[in-house]
């Protein structure tokens, strides 16, 4: 099974973070989301979400952002856990609506 790692790695000291490389290319690719339900405190683990490619016809990273959403149910307490997904040319970013950055971890199954 491959190694899980926390998003917030690619943090900086001064707050700004750098997105995950190595995702942002011109077909999908998957990665699996793990964090904890944002309402109930649950472990959660995503399946294989798809990301779907920058926009090839954008000029910056900006212009390239193409989002992919996903929304998952909660087994224990049935709250929604949202997960955003933005792939642009400097990469990728994840978001889960209710969580910080340290409290989401991925990994990529593909490699």
């Amino acid at each position: 099974m491959k190694e899980w790692f926390p998003l917030s790695k690619n943090d900086n000291s001064d707050g700004s973070f750098s997105r995950l490389g190595g995702i942002a290319t011109i077909e999908q690719e998957p990665i699996e989301v793990k964090c904890k339900c944002p309402k109930c405190g649950e472990s959660f683990e995503s399946d294989k979400i798809m990301v779907n490619p920058p926009n090839m016809g954008g000029e910056n990273h900006e212009e390239s952002i193409v989002y992919t959403e996903e929304i998952y149910l909660c087994d224990k307490c049935g709250s929604e856990i949202e997960i955003v997904i933005d792939n642009g040319f400097g990469g990728v970013d994840i978001e889960v609506e209710g969580l910080s950055r340290k409290d989401i971890f991925y990994r990529l199954p593909s490699e």
